[in-house]
């Protein structure tokens, strides 16, 4: 099923660098072309975010970008998905910065994911289902499901 709109995957993450080459992929699979993949970094001492940006090309955006915040964006470009990092100037852990992702999103709506998942390649088509017809002036307020 093509989705009708776009859906933020968002990651929260603290030195999980070495999550990343295991996970991201499967992440990726479940989204759909002018998807966001949005990593918000709580401040790793780990190379999460140099490696986030070598791997997507992601350049700092100086436009949203603020003395609490910074914001790098790079695609996957062969699947037209956006690929944003937000990185915490000071670490907020894990509600705070789920939050802040969530009002940075380019989408409605966020599929949230810890680090160490690797979602099922329809996990996105089995959950969006749930706010139709309209996502976005749904009364669907959020949906959980188990991954095994």
């Amino acid at each position: 099923m093509r989705r009708q709109h776009g859906v933020t995957a968002l990651i929260p993450n603290y030195n999980g660098r070495h999550l990343f080459e295991k996970y991201l992929p499967s992440v990726i699979e479940t989204l759909q072309s002018n998807d966001e993949l949005m990593i918000v970094d709580d401040t790793s001492t780990d190379d999460s975010v140099s490696w986030l940006i070598k791997t997507y090309g992601a350049k700092l955006d100086t436009t949203r970008s603020t003395d609490e915040f910074t914001i790098y964006v790079g695609s996957i470009k062969q699947r037209a998905i956006v690929v944003t990092c937000v990185v915490n100037a000071k670490n907020l852990r894990f509600g705070a910065s789920c939050n802040r992702g969530v009002k940075l999103a380019q989408h409605e709506l966020i599929f949230l994911l810890n680090s160490d998942v690797a979602p099922h390649k329809n996990a996105l088509e089995q959950l969006y289902k749930h706010f139709l017809p309209d996502p976005v002036t749904s009364k669907v307020f959020g949906v959980g499901c188990l991954e095994i």
